[in-house]
């Protein structure tokens, strides 16, 4: 390949049909190149006259923050899109990692250049650490679908594959909705949340816009009180007694039956995640001999506790499953 400087103001970055780096500039990069310049030359072709970045979209955004008028660039010839996209998924497959919805944009750009399902299942797939398999490569060609804003937020958190499904669960418009809580929530959170929404869509017939647009839910978004995170929280648990209604009616009644025995906090109780097992947890911190001591006196007085036995009657009998 041919090395020389050319003007950066001469290359278009209009052009982005081989581009596949999401986020900003990473900091760095940035800081490499101001106090040693650009050491790998990104590449590029021309194409109808116009020089096109191929490769080091962030080298040369990071060139063009810190104010260089040239770059030295690697000129290599035009053979086609689909060959030059190749040439930039291998010239960063060696040296980053490439985040799920990364992934997703790489495999539907070598569709869409002509490469054909069964080499993108059996050649491409384990290039990114997929399984090779034609449900994955649809999955994966499905987050392609997402809006670029959305799709911006998904690769900032790097959100792995199994919530990117849910996600592609949702319609478009759904997921506009939806990303105030993807910007909000963690991995878990977001992963429940979206399970808890999909099953009251799919199972309880209510929509995704029905159940944002309701009065309750509407007064915690529109809330000037409450932060962004206070506002998921809020919401997910009406998701989450919406879905299981039995099940935080028991964990209401015994976090409020917990709440009266006011337990030191280094003591916690604690009941299996959906009251499947009739024993309880119960664990404590403790720092020297004195700590031990203090706390069995503790939960021996416990076990005499009304409030005690009133925990393990939650679930009632009646209606444990």
């Amino acid at each position: 390949m041919l090395i020389e400087k050319v003007p950066i103001t001469s290359i278009d970055l209009e052009d982005r049909r081989f581009c596949i780096s999401l986020g900003g500039t990473p900091e760095k990069l940035r800081l490499s190149i101001e106090k040693i310049g650009i050491v790998n030359p990104p590449i590029v072709t021309s194409r109808n006259g116009i020089l096109v970045l191929v490769a080091g979209w962030r080298r040369i955004r990071a060139a063009h923050e810190l104010g260089l008028q040239e770059v030295a660039v690697r000129k290599i010839e035009w053979t086609g899109d689909l060959e030059a996209f190749r040439i930039q998924v291998f010239d960063n497959l060696g040296f980053r990692q490439f985040s799920p919805i990364e992934k997703s944009e790489i495999l539907s750009r070598l569709r869409k250049y002509g490469e054909p399902d069964e080499r993108l299942v059996f050649s491409y797939l384990s290039l990114f650490g997929i399984p090779g398999h034609g449900d994955y490569l649809e999955s994966y060609l499905s987050f392609s679908l997402f809006s670029p804003e959305i799709k911006e937020i998904l690769h900032e958190k790097c959100t792995p594959f199994p919530v990117l499904g849910l996600l592609a669960g949702f319609e478009s418009g759904e997921r506009a909705l939806l990303k105030p809580f993807i910007v909000t929530l963690g991995q878990n959170k977001l992963k429940s949340f979206l399970e808890n929404l999909f099953d009251l869509k799919s199972n309880k017939g209510m929509s995704v816009g029905t159940f944002f647009g309701s009065k309750e839910i509407k007064a915690v978004i529109d809330s000037d009180r409450l932060s962004p995170l206070q506002k998921a929280e809020k919401t997910a648990d009406r998701l989450n007694r919406l879905r299981y209604p039995r099940l935080t009616l028991w964990n209401d009644k015994f976090s409020s039956r917990l709440k009266k025995l006011n337990l030191p906090k280094e003591i916690e109780i604690r009941h299996s995640a959906f009251f499947e097992e009739e024993e309880m947890t119960v664990s404590f911190k403790v720092r020297d001999i004195r700590d031990l001591e203090r706390h069995s006196r503790k939960l021996t007085d416990l076990s005499k506790n009304r409030i005690t036995a009133e925990l393990f009657k939650v679930p009632p009998a009646e209606t444990s499953e």
